[in-house]
Parts: structure tokens; C-alpha cells; sequence
């Protein structure tokens, strides 16, 4: 139960991991919306073009679709072993990694908006989406944390402190980055093919209430009976009140 107990106890760097990448997310869905020209500063220009003929980008062609997917795979664990790694330089290239992710991501749904497109996208986004975001999230935190260890290591030495860090970032490394295997085949061969949106948000809702029941329920039960018997064993026997009389020994 190493990775749900390590995970809970890295909701700070979990929530500001989340905030890096969704404020920035919603920022840029706004400036966009507003000003779809905003749009060449974050996404390539085919694309731009491509919604400016209201297409999307993410019709994948049938044939393509099985390569297409390994290619997300590696691009999606690339960037998860990026935000892990780059928590040595004391965190700042893991802030530029959620909030760049974050902008591109506002930025697409702001576009699609503007043209009337973001249906289209959400449907091909919520299949995969909710463990994709989750795990790149979850990396982030893991280079956050040994981040903040170098920055403020408390009472150990820095090294020390990153040593733990570490240790900890990889877990949710080791543990959450194979879920990318998952989202991208989702995201290669389910999201751009004709399923109905109901099943493909039926496919995002299971996945993510799984993973998430996993990790913040599995093991909550042990954790509370040890440390239940940890403080019965810690708490001293009751001593005889003063005023009564002991026998004669």
C-alpha cells in the first residue's frame, strides 16, 4: 500500500501541482476565447488553420491509430520523467512544465470555443483525459516535493531532505506513470473513432473513479488500526489515586 499512503501524504505538492496547471488553463481559455489571434503563441499553426476551417486536429484515421497511440504513450511518459527529473533545479523547470502544459491546454479548448469546436474536443479529451491529467499531475508533485526539499530541508541536510524526496517521487513515478500506457491507448484508438460520447465519458468516469478510489481509500483502514495500536502502546498505565490505601507489603 507504499503508493495510495505515499500519494495522500503529498496532497500540498498535489494541490499546487493542479493549481500550476488548471489557473494558468483557465487564464489562457479566457485570453484566447477573447482574442483567438492569441492562439499562434501556443499552438502550431496547422492547427490554428485547421479550426479557423472548423476541423479539428484530432480526427486520427483508422490505420494510424495503433501507432499514433504508442507515439502519445512515449510523449506523455517523456513529460512525466521531465517534471519528475527536473525537480533537482530546486522545482523552477516543473513550474515552466504544468504552467506550459496549462497554457496549451486553455488555450486549444479557448480556440475551439471561439469556432464553435470545443464539443468536439472535450468528446475526444474526456475518454483519456481524467487519468492523463491525473498522472501528469501526480509527477509534478514528485518534482515539487524533492523541490521544496532542497529549498526549505528543515532540520536535515539538503541532501538528506532530497534523498527522502525522492524516494517519494518515485514512488508516485513508478507506480502512476504505467496508467500512461492505458490513457494513451484510449486516447490513440477510442478517442478519435466513432464511440458514442456516453460511452466515452462512461470510459473516463470508470478509469478515473477507480483510480482515485485506489488511492485515497486503499489502506485507510490499516493506517488507522496501527496507529490505534500505536497509541494505546504509547499511553502509560493509570497509577492509584493517592488516597487509596495500598496493602501492607
Amino acid at each position: 500500500m507504499t503508493l495510495p499512503t505515499t500519494y495522500r501524504q503529498s496532497w500540498p505538492y498535489l494541490v499546487a501541482a493542479a493549481a500550476l496547471l488548471f489557473v494558468p488553463a483557465i487564464i489562457a481559455f479566457f485570453v484566447v476565447l477573447a482574442n483567438p489571434d492569441a492562439a499562434y503563441a501556443i499552438a502550431p499553426p496547422d492547427i490554428i488553420d485547421r479550426v479557423h476551417h472548423h476541423q479539428l486536429w484530432t480526427n486520427i484515421p483508422p490505420g494510424e491509430r495503433v501507432q499514433t497511440a504508442g507515439l502519445i504513450m512515449t510523449n506523455n511518459i517523456w513529460v512525466s520523467m521531465l517534471a519528475f527529473g527536473f525537480g533537482v533545479f530546486f522545482g523552477l523547470p516543473v513550474i515552466w512544465v504544468m504552467v506550459s502544459n496549462g497554457i496549451s491546454l486553455g488555450g486549444l479548448f479557448g480556440l475551439t470555443q471561439a469556432y464553435g469546436l470545443a464539443g468536439g474536443l472535450f468528446d475526444f479529451v474526456i475518454g483519456h483525459g481524467v487519468v492523463e491529467l491525473s498522472v501528469v499531475i501526480a509527477q509534478g508533485a514528485g518534482g515539487l516535493m524533492m523541490g521544496w526539499a532542497l529549498i526549505s530541508p528543515g532540520n536535515r541536510k539538503r541532501s538528506d531532505a532530497l534523498v527522502i524526496a525522492t524516494r517519494r517521487a518515485f514512488v508516485l513515478l513508478l507506480g502512476l506513470a504505467p496508467l500512461l500506457v492505458i490513457a494513451g491507448t484510449i486516447e490513440g484508438n477510442i478517442s478519435p473513432s466513432d464511440v458514442p460520447f456516453t460511452a466515452k465519458l462512461a470510459i473516463g468516469l470508470a478509469t478515473g473513479s477507480a483510480l482515485y478510489a485506489y488511492l485515497l481509500l486503499t489502506g485507510r483502514s490499516n493506517t488507522r488500526r496501527r496507529d490505534a495500536a500505536a497509541a494505546t502502546t504509547a499511553a502509560p498505565a493509570p497509577s492509584a489515586p493517592d488516597n487509596v490505601r495500598r496493602a501492607p507489603g
